[in-house]
């Protein structure tokens, strides 16, 4: 099923942007070498898709990015809290180990970005979220304090 609008259209022309709506969360491929214009292109549909679908999470996957300098990685955490101040939650995905060693060795500081290794480990990360959501609730639905119990007990002897 596809929660898309009609008349939403954020597929570039060069196909090179994907966006990939779920039921409770989106998945971003970016797949060339993105400049200003990509990059304010994905801003924009990014943010309006949260807006539309009322996703949560956000997979962003950099893989198809050959080259993550310090600048681009600045952008996109710019996105990431954006894409918080829209009351969802952003996982980075597709650093490959020459990235990652490049941004940690230019001082990049990755404190404010949840990274995931592939789109799979996020996708497991937000389907335990999920479970977790529902476990604790059925956890607080089905409690009962054992203290009251004990006193109630005690207090009919």
């Amino acid at each position: 099923m596809d929660l898309r609008s009609p008349k939403m259209s954020y597929r570039n022309p060069l196909n090179s942007i994907t966006l990939d709506v779920r039921h409770n969360y989106m998945s971003v491929f970016i797949n060339i070498e993105p400049d200003d214009s990509v990059l304010e292109y994905l801003k924009n549909a990014v943010l309006q898709e949260i807006r539309i679908t009322r996703v949560k999470k956000i997979i962003i996957d950099l893989s198809g990015v050959r080259i993550v300098d310090s600048l681009l990685f600045k952008k996109i955490e710019a996105l990431c809290k954006m894409i918080n101040m829209m009351g969802a939650e952003a996982v980075l995905t597709g650093i490959s180990p020459g990235v990652a060693v490049a941004l940690v060795d230019s001082g990049v500081d990755f404190s404010d970005v949840l990274i995931k290794q592939s789109v799979e480990d996020a996708e497991e990360y937000i389907a335990q979220l999920c479970r977790g959501k529902s476990t604790s609730q059925n956890i607080n639905a089905d409690y009962e304090d054992p203290e009251s119990k004990d006193n109630t007990d005690n207090s009919g002897e």
